[in-house]
């Protein structure tokens, strides 16, 4: 399900700005578990997140209101005084609803709704920066008790920059990626470190709008990272990209087949000519070649339409499409182009029975990565 941002709704002061570090402190003895704990790090407007994200008539908001206030008695520390006599304060938030899944130990899968609650805090009393950056995860499937899951401090914001690049050295189907690395504050307190990371586009551009911001003296910058992939024979992306293979690659020998004839495409990285064989001599089509800007001319084995899922688990994966194809030299060595126009046309011709049909292997590929810190893809199927 695709985030949706939530609008801010303003309260009356007294329930603008919470601190639930009195709260936490509180519940530790009675449930060190308790999901309603949460650090002095997370001022969340808790009350204005949830109204904001509920729809509800005129004449059911003071009954609605009643009961956000009962929610918020909760988590309320007995001086809400601490907060403002501290140096902290939030000087922008924002809220995204999205809805939630999770697997239980027994494989059963079950969902909730949930928000992300952004805030920049300043912590020197001036008002026109931030010094930090939390989130807090807040469970909202019961709009009459929302509890607090956990909270966060941003750590790092990554952009992951992609090429794919063939076996001649071309470059197409280029795109970026960008996660966002938290850790967990009360972990983080308890010398129990662990990291989590958001990955979700609307809540990155968020984000990545107010570091890049004259706003910004947290010490929080967007990191960048260019990489380049290559295309491989498990039809997946690999990490490092190939040598310039077909610069010295052995043509195949076609001068004892029957040429049928050719086409020639322009793709996205290079102008391509298909030739077509019969291998017996009858007028059917019984092997393709490819021969690129002038290079070898190749065998085609193999098209695959693809596709790579990043991020998975996350409430809004994301996906990129690829082709590959898939050629054989005079060796028998293997060799891949990567262009999605190329693909486009090859797909097109393995279709139409009156070509080559079964002459090469044409069947989509679905590939799934989770990305390393330092945007090194990692294979997950």
């Amino acid at each position: 399900m695709t985030i949706r941002p939530v609008a801010s709704v303003s309260l009356v002061n007294r329930y603008n700005q919470l601190n639930f570090e009195g709260n936490k402190k509180k519940n530790q003895h009675q449930n060190s578990n308790s999901t309603n704990s949460i650090s002095h790090k997370l001022a969340v407007p808790l009350a204005a997140t949830i109204l904001a994200m509920s729809p509800m008539a005129s004449s059911a908001s003071n009954k609605y209101v009643d009961r956000i206030e009962d929610t918020i008695e909760l988590y309320e520390i007995e001086n809400l005084n601490n907060y403002e006599q501290s140096d902290r304060k939030i000087i922008k938030h924002k809220a995204y609803s999205y809805e939630a899944s999770y697997q239980k130990p027994n494989g059963e899968v079950y969902k909730r709704n949930e928000v992300r609650v952004v805030n920049f805090v300043s912590t020197d009393n001036n008002d026109s920066t931030f010094e930090e950056v939390n989130i807090g995860v807040i469970d909202d499937t019961d709009k009459s008790n929302p509890k607090i899951l956990k909270t966060y401090d941003l750590k790092d914001f990554c952009e992951y920059n992609y090429e794919i690049v063939s076996s001649d050295n071309s470059a197409s189907n280029n795109f970026s990626l960008q996660q966002m690395f938290i850790n967990d504050i009360e972990k983080e307190q308890n010398s129990n470190f662990t990291r989590d990371v958001i990955s979700e586009k609307e809540i990155c551009k968020f984000v990545r709008s107010e570091l890049e911001s004259p706003r910004n003296n947290s010490g929080i910058k967007v990191t960048t990272y260019d990489r380049k992939i290559r295309p491989a024979s498990s039809y997946d992306l690999q990490n490092v990209a190939p040598a310039n293979t077909m610069k010295n690659a052995v043509p195949c020998d076609y001068s004892k087949y029957k040429r049928l004839g050719s086409q020639d495409y322009k793709g996205k990285n290079g102008n391509y000519n298909i030739t077509y064989y019969s291998i017996t001599g009858a007028d059917e089509i019984e092997l393709v070649s490819l021969k690129k800007d002038g290079g070898p001319a190749l065998t085609v084995r193999a098209n695959i339409p693809a596709k790579a899922t990043f991020f998975a688990k996350d409430s809004e994966p994301q996906i990129i499409e690829y082709g590959i194809v898939e050629l054989k030299d005079g060796n028998d060595r293997k060799h891949y182009i990567s262009d999605m126009d190329l693909t486009n046309a090859l797909t097109i011709i393995y279709n139409d029975p009156a070509s080559c049909y079964n002459v090469f292997t044409c069947k989509p590929g679905n590939k799934v990565y989770n990305i390393s810190p330092k945007g090194a893809l990692i294979p997950l199927n």
